[in-house]
């Protein structure tokens, strides 16, 4: 009697961690969330990648978000400062979106990867900070990244929640 008991206790704690494990869809592309990147960007694709909706009144005309695929190393290092990020561009991309925000001290949280017929959906969260404390800055472009195992995606998006 006390195998069986332990044996269903077993099976319940497993199907448990199954079921939580198994419903998150961004360890199954080893997905990594760089959600402040604003200071490790280079100046130029700063200037290069505005996005509309800022203070400054030249960004008018410009897109309201702006997606860049980095899959290669030459590329990486026309946008990033350093080698701060590691990314194996065989096997991994690198995705990053730039988007108006007035929480720049929130970190990002992703929440689903969809990756259906060559259609890649990333959804993704400004994490709250304290409830009690607001804070909210002037609207800027914040840079985030998300690396990840290398897919055919003819078509990305990006969905803020």
């Amino acid at each position: 009697m006390k195998k069986i008991k332990h044996f269903i206790l077993f099976l319940i704690v497993g199907l448990f961690l199954f079921t939580f494990t198994s419903c998150n869809n961004n360890n199954k592309y080893n997905a990594v969330v760089y959600s402040k990147l604003n200071d490790k960007i280079t100046k130029s694709a700063l200037e290069n990648n505005m996005i509309s909706g800022i203070e400054d009144d030249d960004t008018e005309n410009n897109p309201a978000t702006r997606l860049i695929t980095i899959n290669n190393k030459e590329l990486y290092e026309q946008y990033f400062k350093d080698n701060s990020i590691e990314c194996d561009f065989i096997n991994e991309i690198l995705y990053l979106y730039v988007y108006r925000s007035v929480y720049a001290s929130n970190d990002i949280a992703l929440k689903n990867i969809n990756y259906n017929e060559n259609k890649l959906s990333i959804e993704f969260k400004d994490e709250s900070g304290n409830m009690f404390v607001s804070n909210a800055c002037q609207p800027y472009a914040r840079w985030i990244g998300i690396k990840m195992n290398k897919l055919e995606a003819e078509e990305i998006e990006f969905i803020k929640k």
